[in-house]
């Protein structure tokens, strides 16, 4: 008769481990997707603030940026179709650009170049995309204008994102 106990504890054991693992183990992979989505938004705000950071410098130091893309978004000059086309070529095509020269004068030495870019977040796991794909990586970065391109680029705007506007861009 102890044997029979002893393999009814058995399995009762058993059993419970199986409820057990069966509640926590997706508590324990939606904390994980958590932890890698939360990575993923982290690393696109780090490297569009980069991109942006470098696409400021090339405007403020004459720098005219790619060349041979079409961004389709109108006449511009070469100087200010580059920048776009530098930041879509580092960034993605799903970014929306705006330059801007905020200051009266236009593009000469010491006036201030504006560059604002916004890219949608995505979610790498799929487990918070109805939290994460609607928000939007949003960087603007002002700069100083160091030195003029042979050919003076102008400001231009995209319309920001579904969702979202250029109010942070001020």
């Amino acid at each position: 008769m102890n044997v029979m106990r002893t393999n009814r504890s058995h399995e009762r054991t058993r059993g419970a481990i199986i409820v057990e693992a069966a509640v926590v183990l997706p508590l324990i992979l939606a904390l994980f997707a958590g932890f890698v989505d939360f990575a993923w938004v982290l690393n696109d705000l780090q490297s569009v603030r980069q991109e942006t950071r470098e696409v400021a410098r090339d405007a403020v130091v004459g720098n005219s940026g790619a060349t041979g893309c079409s961004h389709n978004a109108g006449t511009v000059n070469a100087t200010t179709e580059g920048l776009i086309c530098e930041v879509k070529s580092r960034l993605g095509s799903d970014v929306v650009v705006r330059l801007e020269l905020p200051d009266t004068g236009g593009y000469v030495e010491g006036n201030a170049v504006r560059v604002c870019v916004q890219k949608p977040y995505e979610s790498l796991t799929g487990v918070y995309a109805t939290m994460i794909n609607d928000g939007a990586a949003t960087v603007k970065v002002e700069s100083r204008i160091e030195q003029v391109a042979a050919v003076a680029f102008e400001s231009f705007s995209e319309p920001p994102l579904t969702g979202q506007s250029w109010g942070f861009c001020a």
